[in-house]
């Protein structure tokens, strides 16, 4: 049985902008190991955070693009209901939905 694992934003953004770092050998051991969930919500937060212009003089558009649609065709995407009444809730309420996802 294959493990499942939630990955958040932040972690995603230090795997596509360090090679070798700790986030991206995480996510290349999840893609290999594990199933990844999403749901809509948490795709809609990376896709938004990769495109913020500040992330130019980092990464090219066409590096963040094929990023994406290695995510996209990764992941198991899956509705979460409800995640504002996790509990116990997150210091910060948007990671909410990550655990509701988990």
């Amino acid at each position: 049985m294959r493990r499942v694992v939630v990955i958040d934003t932040s972690t995603l953004v230090g795997a596509v902008l360090h090679a070798n770092s700790v986030p991206h050998r995480a996510w290349l051991c999840a893609q290999q190991r594990c199933t990844i969930l999403a749901c809509p919500a948490t795709l809609s937060e990376i896709e938004s955070v990769l495109h913020r212009d500040r992330l130019n003089r980092y990464l090219d558009a066409t590096t963040r693009d094929d990023f994406l649609a290695l995510y996209r065709a990764t992941i198991e995407l899956i509705e979460v209901t409800q995640a504002e009444l996790v509990e116990p809730p997150c210091r910060d309420p948007r990671d909410n939905i990550f655990l509701a996802l988990a």
